[in-house]
Parts: C-alpha cells; sequence; structure tokens
C-alpha cells in the first residue's frame, strides 16, 4: 500500500508540471532556435510506469556509486565523498546522445535504456524534498558545433535542462563556475580552471542538500574526544552523541545507524567497520552488495551514537574509473559514439573528461552538502529495545539516502575529520 501511494504521489507530481521555456544565452551566436524548445508534459500512464521504475534506478546508483567511491578513495588514500546521483544524471544526460557499442555499455550501467532511464529520472526529480535541489545544464560552443534539436529537445523533456551557448574562452568558464557556485549554494565555488581549443560542450549537474536533523544536538551532547586516523595516529575531535532508534549490522560485526533530518525522506547512514578490520582492505570489500544487506538489516532498536562533526572536499577526474565499470566506447572518438548529440566541423564527438567535485559540512545542527559532475565533449580539432553502541571514533563510512526509495545521494568516507 505504502509504494502504492508513493507511485501515485509521483505520479501527479510529474503529470502536473507545466510545460517550461528553456532560455537560450547567445554569445556571437546566430543559428539559435533554442528559446523554441518546449517541456512536453507526461501523461499520467507515462509517468506511473515511469515512477515503477525507480527501484531499478536506486539499484544502479548504489552500484555505480559503490564502484567509483571504492575507486576514489584507492585514488586519494584519505576521506572521500562521491554522489551517485549526480554522476548517474550526468551520464543519463550523455546516455541521450549515444549510439551503437556506447549505448549499449550504458544501458547496462544505467540498468536501463537511456529514454526510460530519463523518464524514471524526470519523475524522481518530480519528487524531490525540499532539502535537495538539482539542476542540469547544457553548454554549447558557438561556433563548429551542431547539435541535434531531438537531443536538445530529450534533455528539455527529461532532465529539465537549460542551454547555452558561449565562445569557450576564459569568460566562458567564469560563467559555468558561477553557475555551478549558484547551484550548489557557494559550497562548489571552482569547478573548472580552463577550457581546451577541443572542448565543444559540457553536460553539467549540481546538486545541493541543506537539511536540519530531525533533532538537533544540544550543547550536552557535544563532548571533546580522540579520534583515531587512518594512520593509526590520534586526533582531537569534537564528537556528537545522540540516541537513536534504528540499528545496523551485519555478521561481519559492522554496525551503524540512522539519523533522520527533518521531515523524515532523508537519513544520514554511520557505518562502522569491524573492529580490528583494515580500512582500505574494508572498503575495497563494501560492494553494493554489501549495502543492500546493510540496508536491509534495518531493526528498530534503541542505539547510543557518536560521531565527529566533520567537514570535506573531493575532486576527482573520473574517465579512467569510468571505463573500468564498463563504458569505455564514450572516450574512443573511433568509435563515433556520439552522433546522436550532433556534428562537429571539427571531427567526431566523444567524451574528453568527466569531473566530479563534492563538499559536505556535518555539525550539530544538520548537513550541508553539494556534488557536481561536467562531462566535457571534445571534437578532433587541434588541439534503535536494547541500547547498541556505535561511536565513530576510527575511520569509518558514511552515506546520506533517501530514505523513502533507498536511494543513495551520496557516499563518503572519513579517515581524519579534519578532512
Amino acid at each position: 500500500m505504502k509504494n502504492a501511494l508513493r507511485i501515485t504521489a509521483l505520479v501527479l507530481a510529474a503529470a502536473l508540471l507545466l510545460p517550461a521555456m528553456f532560455a537560450c544565452t547567445p554569445v556571437n551566436g546566430t543559428e539559435d532556435d533554442l528559446a523554441a524548445i518546449t517541456r512536453h508534459e507526461m501523461t499520467p500512464e507515462e509517468a506511473a510506469a515511469a515512477g515503477g521504475r525507480l527501484p531499478a534506478v536506486a539499484e544502479s546508483a548504489s552500484a555505480l556509486g559503490l564502484t567509483l567511491f571504492r575507486a576514489t578513495y584507492r585514488e586519494a588514500g584519505k576521506g572521500v565523498l562521491v554522489s551517485p546521483l549526480s554522476i548517474l544524471t550526468a551520464l543519463g544526460m550523455l546516455s541521450l546522445g549515444t549510439t551503437g557499442q556506447a549505448a549499449e555499455e550504458l544501458e547496462a550501467l544505467l540498468g536501463l535504456p537511456a529514454a526510460t532511464f530519463g523518464d524514471a529520472m524526470r519523475v524522481y526529480a518530480s519528487a524531490l524534498g525540499k532539502e535537495l535541489t538539482a539542476a542540469n545544464s547544457v553548454w554549447m560552443r558557438n561556433e563548429r558545433l551542431h547539435v541535434e534539436k531531438s537531443y536538445l529537445q530529450a534533455l528539455a523533456d527529461r532532465y529539465d535542462a537549460g542551454f547555452f551557448r558561449a565562445p569557450f574562452d576564459e569568460g566562458t568558464v567564469r560563467d559555468v563556475n558561477a553557475w555551478i557556485s549558484d547551484k550548489t549554494d557557494g559550497m562548489i565555488p571552482e569547478m573548472i580552471k580552463e577550457l581546451s581549443p577541443n572542448d565543444v560542450m559540457l553536460l553539467i549537474n549540481a546538486l545541493c542538500f541543506d537539511a536540519l536533523w530531525e533533532k538537533a544536538y544540544e550543547e550536552t551532547e557535544k563532548v571533546a574526544g580522540g579520534f583515531t586516523n587512518r594512520d593509526g595516529g590520534k586526533e582531537d575531535a569534537t564528537f556528537l552523541r545522540s540516541d537513536e532508534n534504528v540499528f545496523l549490522s551485519l555478521d561481519d560485526g559492522t554496525t551503524g545507524f540512522l539519523k533522520p533530518y527533518d521531515g523524515g525522506k532523508y537519513t544520514f547512514v554511520g557505518i562502522l567497520p569491524p573492529e580490528g578490520a583494515d580500512f582500505d582492505v574494508y572498503v575495497d570489500s563494501f560492494t553494493a552488495e554489501a549495502w543492500n544487506a546493510l540496508w536491509a538489516s534495518r531493526s528498530y532498536d534503541g542505539v547510543r551514537t557518536a560521531m565527529p562533526a566533520f567537514t570535506g572536499d573531493t575532486d576527482v577526474l573520473m574517465n579512467d574509473m569510468l571505463k573500468a565499470a564498463g563504458i569505455p566506447s564514450v572516450f574512443d572518438p573511433a568509435a563515433a559514439p556520439l552522433r546522436g548529440i550532433g556534428w562537429s566541423d571539427g571531427g567526431e564527438l566523444y567524451v574528453g573528461w568527466v569531473l566530479h567535485k563534492t563538499h559536505i559540512e556535518v555539525s550539530a545542527e544538520g548537513t550541508k552538502a553539494a556534488a557536481a559532475t561536467v562531462i566535457g565533449i571534445l571534437d578532433e580539432c587541434v588541439a534503535v529495545e536494547p541500547m547498541h553502541t556505535v561511536t565513530l571514533d576510527r575511520p569509518f563510512l558514511y552515506a546520506i539516502v533517501d530514505a523513502e526509495y533507498g536511494m543513495p545521494l551520496f557516499f563518503g568516507s572519513v579517515t581524519s575529520p579534519a578532512g
């Protein structure tokens, strides 16, 4: 019954969306008919079908998110944070313009065909809580690039994308960074440093999460303590203590807890590895299967919790990680996978780089987090009755999850409260 009510709510939210006009910002451009692109409404039947596929999207988010989280941790060797939702959204936008082998690879990674996945994401976006905002945009070089109107229409319909034509110079870099900073409430002030002569298109997703705890920590619940970092050293930290109502546990000794945000739609998940476990080895073993088992282990037992207040930033180029995850063709101009997007006078279009940045602040009041993913498309032009205890006083994992669907918004780790 609960699932039926959720789908009904999503259907109504999607079906009531009014058509939107998408602004075009021509800069030295002459061929723009972007302002004529109008978002098509979904019928209630289409919205219901798309809503029914959200569990598959959540499954894909868990699998890809943890794959990229593990790879990012191995590369950084410290606490990191990735946003499966942001990355999947950007890849979903890309998938609408792929053909052949690249399309097949992305369908396998996303778990659904491009259009079907996009429809599900549209329904999900229509049901976001007030704590989470999402925005998508497409930036196009205003020379030599010819974009298929059908591709832009698909982006408008499924991802509510805004469109911009620009010269891809230093001014464009400033404009892109300003757009991302605005959409992430200033938490990601500088996403890119420069654009190359080969860059012709940017596909961008930005997320901003800002939520108060359902029950904020009182002053008496803030205590000084010691945190054992990844290297075995001791650091001073301010711990936030509370009693919560949902306990997590696995047979291998993993324990955890849920701490809900105000309103109950989103929740923080603290995950403590087994005592004595090598944290690096543990991260490598924390797969989607482990996450699903941990999420399924929720029991309404009391749990006394403590965790450090912490902040962190992550900045990672994901090319090699995504190739290893199963989508090498989009990075290969010889495979000509992006003809669904359009064409360039400078040669075939292909993905040149995928940049992902995140920021998080966990305090006594709540959590602020942001993520941005930019896909750079190039051409070949020159150049909670028993009281359990979980104390996160050593390296740990965490997640921010849409509790309604089990949709992971962020996966992260803390190896030092200092970031």
